[in-house]
């Protein structure tokens, strides 16, 4: 059962007009002026409240809490008439964003759409209307928090990141706006990759290599399907392999363990560690509590 508190007096209120509020999520704490409505009561500040997210548009949104970097997921709206209802606290803000993308919901006039709690409802409900989607500004800033990290120089020391989520502030900042087209962040010449990565054959020479060479012998290779079923194959095709020993006891109990917590795994936004051999990042996270990320490497193949 939710419990609501209500304060005993118009009185009561106006003599608490510098409140503090705080966030115990992350230990902050604001001042806030409280001025009540003459004609209501307005409720506790550190008192939950009932609020209902609803999707009416035809996209898959996921809700976040504004923590004031780059929030905090929550939960998941259909399409079409989902919904979830969650208990927070006045003032606390939320915004929408395409369910696994990260890009934000806009209204008509390409606002990101976002949801404020009040204290003046027991039980409040944000509605996400049909013609949210997703906006058609090219450069844009996802989080309000993009402005700050430019201007602590984020837009250089982690530009690929900070090219597509913050978007303006780093074409603000450093001119980098035009970067956020990937035919031109993404340019051979810029990469400094005009020789192709893949010569003819590597792709056979990598496969062969996997089946024959003896330090992935640990994980007990298995030609399925190979040219001219070379290497014991069982069919005459396109290279298929599998790794029956490509994980011990201990790495599939911290697989699941991880999986276990929060909303489970996501796409990390930490590139973290790049394997030197394959120029492949090595680092996969998941959620726990929504509160932080846990990481963990692999560094297999």
């Amino acid at each position: 059962m939710l419990l609501l508190g209500i304060s005993s007096s118009a009185e009561d209120i106006q003599s608490n007009e510098a409140a503090a509020t705080c966030d115990n999520d992350d230990g902050s704490c604001q001042e806030k002026s409280n001025k009540p409505n003459n004609n209501r009561q307005l409720l506790r500040e550190d008192i939950p409240v009932s609020v209902t997210f609803r999707n009416e548009s035809p996209i898959r949104a996921d809700i976040y809490y504004d923590d004031g970097r780059f929030g905090k997921v929550v939960g998941t709206l259909h399409e079409n008439g989902g919904d979830i209802n969650i208990s927070t606290f006045p003032n606390h803000r939320f915004f929408a964003t395409i369910h696994g993308t990260r890009e934000p919901l806009v209204d008509s006039s390409d606002e990101q759409y976002f949801f404020t709690v009040t204290n003046e409802e027991e039980n409040q409900v944000f509605i996400l209307p049909t013609t949210a989607a997703p906006s058609t500004t090219l450069c844009k800033d996802r989080y309000p928090v993009c402005t700050t990290e430019a201007a602590r120089g984020e837009c250089t020391n982690n530009p690929g990141w900070m090219i597509v989520n913050c978007c303006k502030s780093c074409d603000i900042k450093e001119g980098y706006g035009h970067l956020i087209d990937s035919s031109i962040r993404c340019d051979p010449k810029r990469l400094n990759s005009t020789v192709p990565a893949w010569q003819p054959n590597d792709l056979n020479k990598l496969f062969t290599s996997w089946a024959t060479d003896s330090k992935y012998k640990q994980y007990k290779p298995v030609v399925i399907s190979s040219p001219n079923k070379v290497h014991d194959a069982e069919y005459d095709g396109p290279w298929i392999m599998t790794f029956d020993n490509f994980l011990d006891d201990f790495e599939i109990k911290q697989l699941l363990h991880g999986a276990s917590y929060g909303e489970g795994f996501i796409r990390s936004t930490d590139q973290g560690r790049v394997n030197p051999e394959t120029g492949e990042m090595v680092r996969i996270c998941f959620v726990q509590s929504c509160a932080y990320l846990v990481c963990i490497e692999y560094s297999h193949l």
